[in-house]
């Protein structure tokens, strides 16, 4: 017996390397109709990262591109606004900006912070879930070195680069 990776409930698995369970194997199915709809019927935690940099130390694609055109869709159908991606992206560079100048350890208050202001906005119902989950999953990444801070903030700039403008 194995538990799901997903949902957390134990399943026998058809072959060893198997990680879900069959519900939920069959909820990430995509549709067999058009690519958008596929596009929808991934999750927020197929785009999480779990680092910002290869085994060499290069950024990796998902980074720049591929991650950050599926975040940007994510986040624009579940109605966050660019005013408030900015707003966020701020806040981030304000911190890299005091890591670079006086250490991570001076930083840190500000993405603590951050973090305060994302439960905040979430429980008012001024963010959406999604984009709740992404910036706490990425704060914890972003707080570990000043390396991971600044990958993260190229992450969120270039989410804010594929994020559609509307006129």
């Amino acid at each position: 017996m194995k538990r799901c990776e997903e949902c957390g409930n134990e399943f026998e698995p058809r072959q060893p390397h198997h990680r879900l369970c069959s519900d939920c194997v069959r909820r990430r199915l995509p549709e067999r109709s058009s690519s958008d709809q596929r596009r929808e019927t991934r999750h927020l935690r197929d785009f999480l990262l779990d680092s910002y940099y290869d085994e060499k130390g290069n950024p990796v694609k998902e980074l720049f591109i591929d991650y950050a055109q599926e975040l940007a869709r994510l986040f624009d159908r579940d109605k966050l606004s660019r005013k408030q991606l900015r707003n966020f992206f701020g806040i981030v560079t304000r911190a890299k900006n005091i890591a670079l100048l006086k250490g991570l350890g001076e930083a840190r208050p500000v993405l603590y912070e951050c973090q305060a202001t994302v439960e905040s906005q979430l429980n008012r119902d001024a963010i959406p879930r999604s984009f709740a989950e992404f910036m706490k999953h990425h704060l914890e990444l972003a707080s570990r070195s000043e390396r991971d801070l600044e990958g993260f903030q190229k992450h969120l700039n270039c989410i804010l680069c594929y994020f559609p403008i509307r006129k």
